[in-house]
C-alpha cells in the first residue's frame, strides 16, 4: 500500500480500512467515527490521466481538477511543493490569474460539502502548478 502524503493525513485518516473524516466546521474540527462517517472510501486524482497528478497551466478557463458530484462528502486539493501558485474557482466561476481562491505551492485546500461543485484551476505566474486531489465520495 502506498503511503499517504502528509497533507492528506491531516484531513483524512484511515482506521481499520474505513475512512474517518476530519471535517472542518468553522474553526472547530469534528471527528466522525467510522460508523457515523457519511463517506466510506477515499479516491485520489480521478480527474488525472490514469490517476496521475494534474498539471495546471495557463489554459484559458482553467483545468478541471474536480468534476461536480452531489455524492462527494469531502475533498482536499493539494498544490504540490516546487510548482507554481494556482487559483481555483468553484461552480460556474471562471478562474483567472486574479480571480479564484489562491493555493500556494506546498499548500492545500480542504473542503466539505462545498466541494460538490466543479473546481477549475489556473496558474498565477509563469510556473505550472502540480495538483493532487483526494475525495471521499
Amino acid at each position: 500500500m502506498r503511503s499517504m502524503p502528509q497533507w492528506l493525513m491531516r484531513g483524512l485518516a484511515v482506521v481499520g480500512g474505513v475512512a474517518v473524516l476530519a471535517v472542518l466546521v468553522g474553526f472547530e474540527r469534528v471527528i466522525l467515527s467510522p460508523a457515523d462517517a457519511p463517506c466510506k472510501a477515499i479516491r485520489a486524482n480521478i480527474s488525472g490521466s490514469g490517476g496521475a497528478v494534474m498539471t495546471v497551466d495557463a489554459t484559458v478557463g482553467g483545468i478541471t481538477v474536480l468534476a461536480a458530484s452531489a455524492a462527494r462528502c469531502a475533498a482536499v486539493i493539494q498544490n504540490e511543493q516546487g510548482g507554481g501558485d494556482v487559483r481555483c474557482a468553484f461552480g460556474a466561476t471562471t478562474p483567472t490569474t486574479t480571480v479564484g481562491f489562491l493555493i500556494a505551492a506546498g499548500q492545500n485546500f480542504p473542503m466539505g460539502l462545498e466541494g460538490q461543485v466543479q473546481v477549475r484551476c489556473i496558474r498565477t505566474g509563469s510556473t505550472n502548478g502540480t495538483i493532487s486531489v483526494a475525495e471521499a465520495p
